[in-house]
This record gives structure tokens, sequence and C-alpha cells, in this order.
């Protein structure tokens, strides 16, 4: 799934490409914005016949097609006695079964006769999965209508029991010999996904944890969303000012909220249960906008420096603390009273100069 740390996990492995190959692993760089070198989503997309032409919300430059043949080429299992190779993609759910199984004879092609086909699956929380994907999509200057278009990347988790189906669906394609699945929320404090992937990989070197994409708290961040409506400005210039703080939010219809998140929900905790593995509660997912834990020092730290990149937006954010305020505990109440007054007093003296 998206948001599971599978970029930071991309740009960790890539780190150590040379490492990993003198012992005999293989994890590919191929060019092109699409994959970035190191998502390979794309290049497994157009290296199987899949949907050739630049997908949603992207040019005709997002992929080079016939480079990531070539770099596909290169690799060689049978002089080598034997490699390992690794892949790493979000889209592969969303592509339809034929071609997942045209994708799996070329990396068996690639393989010995005998090759296993090894997969881990990641999954999140739904809400909080949806959520982050939406931040991700409005900090690139996409809308709800992206996220939830027909041809994106998340369509098919708007289908029914979207998680058995997907992963029943790659079993049928010859793409898991052997599937392993685990929640996100589940992976070890120390490590995380690093050390979970290089575990469950039996990789003679360590991925070093890289953090990409980090986000603020979703409900934290109507604050700055709202500044959208408050300037004399266009959207995308409005979320260009946000860029420093990562993630924005901009909400759906509470109808439309609801179903996708039932949806979502009832889809993961089905197949969860299948898999012996512990449901999603459904009260638990978002969190809770006035709790201490949301307004922490690295937090206010870190809006502080948006709010001094962007002082059109600092009686805003205020208003809105101020709002807010009769619902914090009295601790988060005297934190942001005295980060408020940090503000103000701030502007009285750019006043004054």
């Amino acid at each position: 799934m998206t948001k599971t740390g599978s970029t930071s996990l991309q740009l960790g492995l890539k780190a150590i490409a040379s490492d990993l190959q003198t012992h005999g692993v293989v994890f590919p760089d191929f060019p092109g914005s699409g994959s970035n070198g190191a998502n390979h989503g794309m290049a497994l997309r157009h290296l199987c016949g899949f949907r050739t032409e630049a997908p949603f919300g992207h040019n005709e430059k997002y992929h080079d097609t016939v480079a990531a043949a070539q770099v596909f080429g290169t690799f060689d299992a049978h002089a080598t006695g034997g490699r390992r190779l690794i892949l790493s993609s979000e889209t592969l759910p969303a592509m339809p079964e034929s071609a997942l199984r045209t994708l799996s004879h070329k990396i068996r092609a690639w393989g010995s006769k005998n090759c296993k086909l090894r997969m881990i699956v990641v999954v999140r929380h739904p809400l909080q999965w949806m959520n982050s994907s939406r931040n991700e999509f409005l900090r690139h200057g996409l809308t709800e209508q992206d996220l939830y278009h027909p041809e994106g990347i998340m369509a098919h988790a708007w289908q029914d029991d979207w998680l058995n189906a997907s992963l029943s669906k790659l079993k049928r394609a010859g793409l898991a010999d052997a599937l392993t699945v685990v929640r996100y929320e589940d992976l070890p404090q120390s490590g995380g996904i690093f050390k979970a992937f290089g575990d469950w990989a039996g990789l003679p070197v360590s991925i070093p944890e890289v953090q990409a994409n980090a986000s603020l708290s979703w409900e934290s961040l109507k604050l700055l969303e709202g500044c959208r409506s408050s300037m004399p400005v266009e959207p995308h210039e409005a979320a260009a000012q946000l860029m420093g703080c990562p993630g924005t939010k901009s909400a759906p219809t509470a109808n439309e909220a609801s179903r996708w998140q039932n949806q979502l929900l009832e889809g993961a905790n089905r197949a969860l249960v299948d898999l012996g593995l512990t449901p999603y509660d459904e009260e638990v997912g978002c969190f809770d906008p006035i709790s201490a834990e949301v307004w922490s020092s690295d937090f206010l730290h870190h809006l502080d420096q948006v709010l001094n990149a962007s002082p059109a937006m600092v009686p805003f954010v205020s208003a809105r603390l101020h709002a807010l305020r009769p619902e914090m505990s009295a601790a988060t109440q005297r934190r942001v009273r005295r980060f408020r007054r940090t503000w103000q007093w701030r502007n009285f003296f750019q006043k004054a100069q």
C-alpha cells in the first residue's frame, strides 16, 4: 500500500545497492521521474505492457520505457549462479491480472527455472492511510478529485473487499509463491519498516533509516489548510506557501468520507481476519485534534517556521487556535497560549519597526 514507509525503504535500499550487489542481491535503479531511482512501480507497469501512456496526472516524460527495459535486460542470474532480485512497488494492486501474469513470466524468465517469488505486503489503518494519501496528493498540487479518480493508483481500494481481492489476484498471477502480510502499526519500534524488511529478506547489510514524506497530524493541518480561503491568492499558489509544512488537508463531504472510510475499514478487516491478523478498531483512526500529543513542542516549532515564512497566515492560525483552546486540556492550553503570545510580540515589534 501507499503511505506505509515504502518511499523511505526504497531510498534506504538505493543507498546500499552497491553493497548488496557484492552479496548477489540486486536492487535495480530504473531511470525516469516515475521511478525516482528507487520506486519500481512505473517500470514494472511498462515492462509488462500495461498502460504504456503516462499515468493519470503526469506528462509523457513520466517514465523512460526504453531505458527501463534495457536496465531489466542487463540482469543475468544464470551467469552469477543465482542472484536475488528486490523490487518495490505501490502500484501492483491497481493492475489487471493479465498484466500481473505477464510480469510474473518476465521476472521468472530472469531467474532460474525453480526461482521463487516472495512478496511482502504492508497494510495500514485505512483511515490514517486515506488521510495521509490525501495530504500527499494535495502537497503535490493535486485535488480530492484526483485522489478518487477511477484511473488513479488508489482506484482498486474503492472496490468491495479490496484487500482480499488484491492478495488473491497477486497469488493467481504467480507473483507470490510465498505471501507475507504485516500491519504497519505492528512493525517494531526500533528500525520499523527498515528492520522488518531486512529481517524478512535476510539481507546481509542493514538498511539505513531514511525518512521521506514526513507529515504532521492530519487534523492539525486543518489550521493551515484554512489559509487557502483566507488569502486572496489562487489555490495552487496558496498550497505552494504551505510547502514548508509537509502535508495539507482538504475535507471531502461528510457522506463521501463516511462511504470511503467504511468501505476501506470493512475491506481491510475482512482480509486481516482471514489472515489471522488483528483487525483494526473502527473507532480508532484519526489523531485527536485537541490532544497534547498533537500540539507537541516539535509540531509548534515546525508551525513557527512555517508562519515565519508566511506571515499572512499568522492572524488566521492564531484565531483558529483561540477557537480550539476551550476544548484542550489545561496543559495544552498553557503550551498553545505561550506559543500564541510569542507570535503576538513578534508581530508587535515588526509593526513598531
